[in-house]
């Protein structure tokens, strides 16, 4: 509950202006001070909606409601669904150290943003959205370090399953 009442997060138009949630369990890894020494850190995937514009909440809930009257599909009206990381301390994981004001990863391709599968035929349940449950790291410690590689799995539009790797 705290980390949603956090009052920079609160900002008008910031990314994830109307939800938060994790998007799964923390990740230790190795933060590296500008003086060369390293540190365990826990990184935190997240993710967050963005509040819509009242014309586009407007205009998508007449798009919506036109394909749940024709088809009987219901779709719901949200914000584009991205994802977001933090720092957390190591010993007191309350505690945030940094947080990237920016998405790491959000609706690009048309499996993220498709509001209808034409392979089989029915209509999205929420387009524009990446939503992450899980992220692993690829080296024997489990720990990201700068020789691993994260691997974050996630749907795309909650019809795909997808995989980022950095």
């Amino acid at each position: 509950d705290e980390l949603m009442n956090l009052p920079e997060w609160t900002g008008e138009g910031a990314w994830e202006e109307e939800k938060i949630g994790i998007a799964g369990p923390p990740i230790e890894t190795e933060y590296t001070r500008e003086d060369g020494t390293k540190e365990p850190r826990w990184l935190l995937i997240y993710h967050g909606v963005e509040r819509l514009h009242i014309v586009t909440f407007i205009v998508r809930r007449i798009i919506f409601g036109v394909i749940k009257r024709i088809f009987g599909q219901k779709m719901v009206v949200v914000g584009t669904y991205r994802l977001g990381y933090m720092l957390l301390d190591f010993d007191n994981p309350e505690e945030i150290e940094f947080r990237l004001p920016l998405p790491i990863l959000e609706p690009k391709v048309w499996y993220e943003k498709m509001w209808f599968d034409f392979k089989r035929f029915v209509f999205n349940w929420v387009p524009y959205a990446v939503f992450s449950c899980g992220a692993v790291v690829d080296n024997e410690e489990q720990i990201l370090r700068e020789s691993g590689t994260l691997i974050v799995y996630y749907s795309g539009a909650d019809k795909t399953v997808c995989i980022a790797e950095e």
